[in-house]
């Protein structure tokens, strides 16, 4: 079956090789490259993760032969018994790789799940499953530990402070809250003033997560005041000026005569 589907394929891969040479079939060579990298920027860092090798060009060459398929198929242009074995296989297969004797594929996936800006990312559970198991999880694009976002509350200072990955690292902070890494980290109090408390950690690979603590000026309900840590640049070195930032005003500048 490998050798048969495989000849159909290659066979196949002749004929668009041949249309794709065709002048009117120069938008549709633009949509293929558009898909191809839209695919490939969504499945390539799972990849990367998991099997430390790229399967852009692999993944690249399936999605454009789905296209040309498409496009045939819509202008009536038969492309032979082996292109509709070929179209199959879209209709039920997420991938295919295809070798002289033998071919590799790759069913759809279970789940697949996005974020508003297109990157893999779920926060109930993982972004990538396949029906043999096979998963990952992703955070706004970054693959991550499965357990950073079904269990947060198991990330420890000392696995963020380890974590090699400055990218992965900001993650886990985010996911272990900012104001709270800096206290229970020991970040280093650089100054303190009437508009708040300034705080550095210094990261390795990464800039600096410098942040202020300030004190909502507005009583909660049982007359409690709460506390909130605004992230600001690392070239900060004052909480003024670090709260001035947050308004968009230099710390010459900022003096309200009035907070609510």
């Amino acid at each position: 079956i490998g050798a048969a589907v495989t000849g159909g394929l290659a066979r196949s891969s002749e004929k668009f090789a041949r249309l794709a040479s065709a002048p009117e079939l120069g938008v549709v060579t633009m949509v293929v490259m558009w898909v191809t990298n839209s695919v490939s920027n969504v499945i390539d860092p799972a990849w990367r993760s998991r099997y430390l090798r790229d399967g852009t060009e692999l993944l690249s060459t399936f999605c454009a032969h789905a296209c040309y398929a498409d496009y045939c198929k819509a202008n009536e242009i038969d492309l032979g018994e082996e292109a509709r074995i070929f179209e199959g296989l879209l209709n039920d297969l997420h991938y295919v790789w295809t070798f002289p004797e033998v071919a590799i594929v790759c069913r759809k996936p279970e789940l697949l799940a996005f974020d508003e800006e297109g990157r893999l990312h779920n926060e109930t559970g993982p972004s990538l499953v396949y029906p043999d198991g096979w998963q990952v999880s992703a955070w706004h694009g970054v693959i991550v530990p499965d357990f950073v976002v079904t269990s947060p509350h198991s990330i420890t200072v000392d696995f963020i402070d380890t974590t090699d990955n400055a990218e992965l690292r900001r993650v886990l902070i985010e996911r272990y809250g900012q104001g709270r890494y800096l206290q229970d980290s020991g970040a280093e109090k650089i100054h303190q003033d009437d508009y708040g408390t300034l705080y550095r950690k210094q990261m390795e690979d990464d800039e600096d997560l410098v942040m202020v603590k300030v004190i909502n000026s507005t009583a909660e309900p049982d007359g409690t005041f709460k506390e909130y840590f605004l992230r600001v640049p690392p070239h900060v070195t004052t909480a003024r000026e670090a709260v001035a930032w947050t308004f968009g005003e230099s710390g010459f500048s900022y003096d309200p005569l009035e907070e609510s």
